[in-house]
């Protein structure tokens, strides 16, 4: 039995709204970027804090799965103050070496947004494939989403000169999962579920870099895209007709809901 079609096309116009305004607000921010004051502000928690929120969640050491398979996000991210080989006798001395950590996770960011433009094209295909018309566009919308995020970071947020922008590629360790993972789907429930997985661990991955991000525009922006990325999950979830309590973060212990519970005045 097939989930309520008009419910599923009726999420994914919301996230479609979703992304058009967080679009909106990454090119806005570009344009007219914060100082003084209102930048201190953007994020007005600091990295213990942010830190503190991930475990209470349950992803403070987000991993990414792909497949069934359990990816460290950690192996992906660069190591804090690594240089690529090409800048070792130009790198910049005197770089704040947490600043460079944050721009080479924004760079990766950039790069996993690219793997799953190419995943969701294969998705597509294999919906194509299997006759699922419904999913297969589903596939292609999420996909544009993706690929209109690779652009975003590359303009807005690193500032990539066009030369510099057409040398970044998709991450092939992550490719090098999800393609199998895709080819290995026997139907289109299996297709969907690695596309569920890939943007689960997608909302995991923007919140590890929250806790690595510096600077509080850039921690703006990733925070721009975290949500639309879970709500993505929670459409393929509802084409699976999974519980929600099966894809639905929660607190662990009643101790840290109450945390977060507002005080009386």
């Amino acid at each position: 039995m097939h989930p309520d079609r008009r419910a599923i096309r009726s999420l994914a116009d919301e996230v479609d709204r979703l992304h058009d305004e967080s679009m909106r607000a990454l090119r806005n921010d570009a344009s007219s970027p914060p100082t003084g004051p209102e930048r201190a502000g953007l994020l007005d928690i600091g990295q213990d804090s942010r830190r503190s929120f991930l475990k209470k969640v349950g992803i403070g050491s987000a991993a990414l799965t792909v497949g069934g398979t359990v990816l460290p996000i950690g192996r992906f991210l660069p190591a804090a103050g690594a240089q690529d080989s090409d800048d070792d006798d130009t790198g910049a001395a005197g770089a704040d070496p947490d600043a460079e950590a944050g721009r080479k996770a924004v760079a990766f960011a950039q790069t996993f947004e690219l793997a799953a433009v190419i995943a969701y094209g294969l998705a597509a295909d294999r919906f194509a494939q299997l006759g699922d018309t419904e999913r297969r566009e589903l596939a292609e919308q999420f996909g544009e989403h993706h690929s209109q995020y690779a652009d975003a970071i590359g303009t807005n947020i690193l500032v990539l000169t066009p030369e510099q922008a057409t040398e970044v590629v998709a991450d092939d360790r992550l490719l090098a999962d999800l393609e199998p993972a895709l080819g290995r789907a026997r139907d289109a429930n299996g297709v969907a579920q690695v596309l569920k997985d890939l943007e689960e661990r997608a909302a995991a991955t923007y919140f590890d870099l929250l806790d690595v991000l510096t600077d509080p525009a850039d921690a703006k922006n990733a925070a721009l895209i975290l949500p639309v990325t879970a709500q993505r999950a929670v459409v393929w979830s509802t084409t699976l007709q999974l519980d929600p309590a099966e894809y639905l973060l929660t607190f662990q212990a009643e101790s840290d809901a109450a945390s977060f519970a507002p005080t009386s005045s």
